[in-house]
This record gives C-alpha cells, structure tokens and sequence, in this order.
C-alpha cells in the first residue's frame, strides 16, 4: 500500500491558506499581475461594467527549474467610491484542472472595498501547474460607482491595490509549492474608464425611464400619424425589434402589457445599447 504520509502532510499545509496559517518563506519568485483594461460606462447614469484578468507568473533564476504549484491566494483593495468588484472567477487554465472541474478547493470573498480568494487545486491527488509566464487564473467583474461616473463626460483612470482590503479578513499574496507558501509579489495595471455610447430602454418612448402600456403606445401613434410629434429614439420604438417603428410596435406593446403577449428583446429591463444593430438611431439617448 502506497504511503499516504506525505500526501496528507501537503494537503494539510496546502489547507492552511483557508485558516490564515501564513509564513512566507522568499519574496519575488512568483509575480501576480492585472491586464491593462478598458471600461465604457454611460456619461448620463454612470452605469459600466467590465472584466479585470488577473494572471500569475514564476520568475525562476535563469538555469533553475521552475516549481510545481499546489495553489495560490491573493488579495485586492479598491476604492469603494470609484468602483467595486462584482464577481470573481476562476479562468484560463485554471478552467481545466482536475477534469474540467477547477481547483479542488477555493473560496472567494467579496467586500466594497475589495476581494480575496484561496484556491487548492493539488489536494490529495490533484493536478499541479506550472506558470512559465503570464497564464490567467482569473476574472474579475469589475462595477462603476454611479455616482461617481455620472455626467463625467471625460473619464479617467482608477486601479486595484495590492493591500487586503480592511473590511475582509486577511489573505496573503502566496504561491503553495509542495505545501510550503511562498510569497508572491504583484503588478497592477491601471483601468481606462471612459465613457460610452449611451443606451436606451426599449419601450420607453416618452424617456420618461419607465416602460408603460398606454403612455409608451400613444407616444408611438403620435410620432408615427402626427407630424407635429417627433421620437426622440426611434431604437426604443423599435418595440418588436424587427429595425422599423410602423404600427406593429404599439400594437406589441399593448398585447405584452395587457394580452398575455411576449415582452421586449433587450435593452430591457436595464438600459443597454441595441444587441441587433440596425439603421435605427437614437437622437436623445435616454441613458
């Protein structure tokens, strides 16, 4: 029978991570970084979303081998007032470890003011990787603070920090090797926000941000047989998504509302761009 000895001692080494037991032993071997990235948020609501990578590197000496990782933890802060994390995800390679299954054991914390995360993908059996070079690991879904962004007609940069965010118990930034962590340093890009095209809501064709039955048709009728009224977007007419505003748009609309009938295609119920781009503009985007 195989000697199960050393395989227990390095799980329970590797399981430290999930209980804060942390003494890094060397610093700089293993490198963290974010990939530059660009976020479009809407300039009228301040609304946006994006996606931040995070990857992972070895910097081994230039004769030395490099080393077989049990797993890994990190920490990110950000500044609640200009944006939060949403989502954080395993991705890249880590998306085929063990079967397809990803790392064995992982968890994930989320606050305004950042996120940590713990993953074992070698506990008593599992698949050790190697990071020769930048390999994502990662995908943070990264929020604007509308508030802040809103009416911001220029944009600007903001980016993640490397220290553990105040409000989440602390992580450290380690690689695991053979049950032993090992201190991981990070680069961090800044993020691009800027805004965006602006949106709309299909429906709403009055821009009075809500989508009613009888208000939203009649608005429809009129700018279709009175010359005098004019549709500020013709994209949220566009009620049946078909690229034209005709009578069939107020007729699907009073049928969704009130017949039983199918609702509108996106933007809806969140203002969006237009997910089927045809010849129909927006003059006076809504959102």
């Amino acid at each position: 029978m195989r000697d199960q000895g050393p395989i227990l001692i390095a799980a329970l080494a590797s399981l430290s991570l999930f209980f804060g037991v942390l003494s890094p032993v060397s610093a700089e071997q293993f490198t963290f970084s974010t990939e530059p990235s660009t976020i479009d948020y809407s300039s009228l609501s301040g609304i946006g979303l994006g996606d931040v990578r995070v990857r992972l590197r070895e910097n081994p000496p230039p004769t030395g081998p490099l080393s077989f990782l049990d797993g890994f933890s990190f920490s990110l802060s950000n500044d609640p007032l200009v944006f939060n994390c949403t989502s954080l995800v395993p991705s890249g390679i880590m998306l085929f470890l063990n079967g397809g299954n990803g790392p064995q054991l992982a968890t994930v914390d989320i606050a305004e003011d950042g996120v940590t995360a713990r993953w074992i993908f070698a506990v008593s059996g599992g698949m050790d990787v190697l990071f020769p070079s930048d390999i994502e690991i990662a995908r943070l879904t990264v929020k604007t603070i509308s508030e802040t962004w809103a009416e911001n007609e220029v944009g600007g940069l903001a980016s993640f920090s490397d220290q553990s965010p105040a409000s989440l118990d602390l992580v450290a930034d380690v690689a695991v090797v053979s049950g032993e962590p090992i201190e991981a340093n990070w680069e961090i890009e800044p993020i691009v926000f800027q805004p965006g095209p602006r949106g709309f809501l299909r429906g709403d064709t009055n821009s009075d941000g809500v989508v009613e039955g009888i208000p939203d048709a009649v608005m429809v009728l009129s700018g279709l047989f009175d010359p005098d009224v004019q549709l500020n977007c013709l994209e949220a007419a566009d009620l049946n998504d078909d690229g034209m505003v005709d009578l069939a748009d107020p007729i699907f609309l009073l049928n969704w509302k009130f017949g039983g009938g199918p609702g509108p295609s996106g933007p809806y119920p969140n203002c969006g761009l237009d997910p089927t781009p045809d010849s129909l503009d927006c003059a006076q985007p809504a959102c």
